[in-house]
């Protein structure tokens, strides 16, 4: 994997915006990725060489590389797959604890919300 300075780092991030602060901030995102999380989305698209740290580390690390071998769309695929499976698990909660019901589906419609973004922003 190539080593990236601070200066290329930072303009491979900024070219998608806001999308790695949304994911760090799950306030916003309605949604929790965990480093292991992103180790295996990593090694989906081919990112092999990805070692556990923090996960903003994790996702500038995704992206760069991504962005570098042409994978964007791939990553941004894997990212919209997990938001699904959250999905699927917050409506089977909503069924078994309808109490809770307002609290997650809150969080759903931040989760389509985000899978909204990441989709637009997130292509080759």
């Amino acid at each position: 994997m190539k080593k990236y300075n601070k200066k290329e780092q930072d303009e491979i991030v900024s070219i998608y915006g806001g999308i790695e602060g949304h994911l760090l901030n799950t306030f916003f995102s309605g949604l929790y990725i965990s480093s292991a999380e992103l180790l295996k989305i990593g090694k989906e698209i081919g990112l092999n060489s990805l070692s556990m740290k923090n996960r903003e580390l994790l996702i500038a690390d995704i992206l760069a590389e991504s962005k570098r071998i042409a994978n964007i769309s791939l990553f941004a695929e894997k990212l919209s797959k997990l938001i699904d499976e959250r999905i699927i698990n917050y409506r089977e909660l909503i069924e078994t604890y309808p109490k809770g019901g307002h609290q997650l589906k809150d969080l759903i419609q931040k989760l389509l919300v985000t899978k909204r973004l990441i989709l637009s922003r997130l292509r080759d």
